[in-house]
């Protein structure tokens, strides 16, 4: 069976408990509305077809256009032997990021002219507000000729994935001719692999007329917190090759070079390198000391493969 709904305005909210819900039991639903917001999260124009399944539901299309962003996607929810899984796969591109992340309910630290998001994520149980305590996956980001607005802290909390918010208050102490102006970008991009609620980047790197930064490390999106390490150079084009200690099979062998990395282009006046830690609400930045950087210190939290074969390296 299928419900077939064609409405002026749908408004959802995320409130009770899908884990209650057999998705089995549940009609498939062919839905279109000119209006379609979830909780704060204004997504414009719906097109959504959810068909019945023995196994639960399947979400054979999903489309939503605003006016800054466009989001497609497809997944499932489907009962297992112990629980149900949800998954989806989806896309978003903009093309004004401060316009879009207002009407996600995300406060606005990016002005930029393009946004393109990919991503394919799963978690136990239902669609539900706390989906991020348990997803894992992977996504990849890139955000166009832009800058990165200084606020206060904790301002730029629900934009987690991108630590950089954390950065321009300590970059304007360590960098004040470079960083006068805020912290301006031609291109921010990185991939994610997503493992049990944690967001872990191994290439994510902002590329700027004036500075680059590259970061490795964790996002928290079940504890809203971070571990990350990033170095920032004032010589566009030197800091960091993308180590891909996330896919590849040779991790001891990614995690040497990755020291290296950190300790040889950190001589100049113009680099530096930083810990980024604690909640997103009140990050801490800490730059590194000449010493910890020859030591090879590495402050970043690795994914549990990569933690296990570095623990193995000498």
């Amino acid at each position: 069976p299928q419900i077939i709904a064609d409405m002026q305005r749908l408004q959802l909210t995320m409130g009770g408990d899908p884990q209650t819900l057999d998705p089995r039991t549940l009609p498939g639903l062919l839905v279109n509305a000119a209006d379609f917001s979830v909780g704060q999260r204004r997504l414009g124009r719906l097109s959504a077809n959810v068909q019945a399944d023995p196994l639960g539901l399947r979400l054979i299309s999903y489309a939503s256009v605003n006016e800054s962003f466009v989001v497609e996607g497809s997944g499932s929810w489907l009962a297992g032997v112990d629980d149900s899984m949800t998954r989806f796969a989806f896309s978003m591109v903009s093309e004004d990021v401060g316009a879009t992340l207002a009407d996600l309910g995300l406060q606005p630290i990016v002005e930029a002219d393009g946004l393109e998001v990919t991503g394919s994520v799963s978690w136990p149980g239902g669609p539900s507000s706390r989906w991020q305590e348990n997803v894992s996956g992977d996504l990849s980001l890139r955000v166009d000729q832009g800058s990165m607005i200084n606020l206060e802290p904790g301002a730029g909390r629900m934009w987690g994935l991108l630590s950089f918010s954390a950065l321009p208050r300590r970059l304007a102490l360590d960098f004040r001719d470079v960083f006068n102006r805020g912290l301006v970008f031609d291109e921010v991009a990185g991939d994610f692999l997503i493992v049990d609620g944690n967001a872990y980047t191994d290439n994510l790197l902002l590329t700027g007329p004036v500075a680059d930064i590259g970061v490795v490390g964790r996002t928290g999106l079940r504890n809203e917190d971070y571990q990350q390490q990033a170095v920032v150079t004032a010589e566009p084009g030197k800091v960091l090759p993308t180590m891909g200690f996330l896919a590849s099979p040779g991790v001891g062998a990614a995690l040497l070079l990755f020291t290296q990395i950190f300790k040889e282009p950190l001589k100049g006046i113009g680099r530096a390198s930083y810990c980024v830690s604690g909640d997103w609400e009140a990050p801490v930045v800490e730059r590194l000391s000449p010493e910890q950087i020859e030591a090879g210190y590495l402050c970043a939290d690795l994914p549990p493969s990569a933690a296990t074969v570095a623990d193995a390296t000498p």
